[in-house]
């Protein structure tokens, strides 16, 4: 426990004052905290927000280079394969009926 001896009516002016004075730092103190804490829980947010929208960026790069597409098989659209067998490869030597 703190025991002030006062000795004249000035001193307890002064008790007073460091009291309110300690108590201006302490407020001063957690304000200051609490700001600091608030612009930290900001700028995270912020660095978060700006690292999902890479992230959905560097996905539809992915997804469009790729051909993945809905509905897709993940296969690369081919022109030509559509319509009648013009390669000989195409032909079987023999119809898949007469195969056993």
């Amino acid at each position: 426990m703190i025991t002030i001896s006062l000795q004249s009516p000035g001193d307890a002016v002064v008790v007073l004052f460091v009291v309110v004075v300690l108590f201006v730092v302490v407020v001063v103190v957690v304000v200051v905290v609490v700001v600091v804490v608030v612009v930290v829980v900001d700028v995270v947010g912020v660095v978060a927000g700006v690292v999902e929208a890479v992230v959905v960026v560097v996905a539809v790069v992915v997804v469009v280079v790729s051909g993945v597409g809905p509905g897709g098989q993940g296969q690369a659209e081919m022109s030509g394969v559509v319509g009648p067998l013009t390669h000989p490869s195409q032909c079987a030597d023999v119809p898949h009926s007469d195969r056993r």
